[in-house]
């Protein structure tokens, strides 16, 4: 994934989708959070995928979720959010989106140091 297309995807998790970003999407049932190093991912059962037909999953990484208004937008794509699991713990839902909110300000904060200095060697 390329750093505009990775800043496209932040910014559909900011924004949250319209009714078309969720028309043909995926659905995750029985779902929750995991993390994986720095990031989260979400685990569960998988309906509706263009790609991938194995009824499990675990997705890319997390970049947005509303588990109220039922959707998820991974590094990848949309997803709309069934019935969570057992595991699911709607608890830790505030933590998860001041992490996923730090985490998209570290994607930024790393786009604009690389193009900076792309700009600056330009100018040189």
């Amino acid at each position: 994934m390329t750093s505009d297309a990775l800043l496209a995807a932040i910014a559909d998790a900011e924004r949250g989708p319209s009714p078309t970003d969720l028309k043909n999407a995926p659905v995750l049932n029985r779902w929750w959070l995991m993390a994986d190093g720095i990031l989260l991912r979400a685990a569960g059962d998988l309906n509706g995928h263009p790609t991938i037909f194995d009824p499990f999953v675990t997705t890319s990484p997390v970049l947005g979720f509303d588990a109220g208004a039922g959707w998820m937008r991974t590094r990848s794509r949309w997803y709309k959010l069934g019935i969570p699991d057992d595991r699911h713990d709607a608890a830790i839902d505030d933590a998860a989106q001041r992490l996923l909110a730090a985490m998209r300000a570290r994607a930024r904060k790393a786009y604009d140091g690389i193009h900076s200095g792309e700009r600056h060697a330009a100018s040189g």
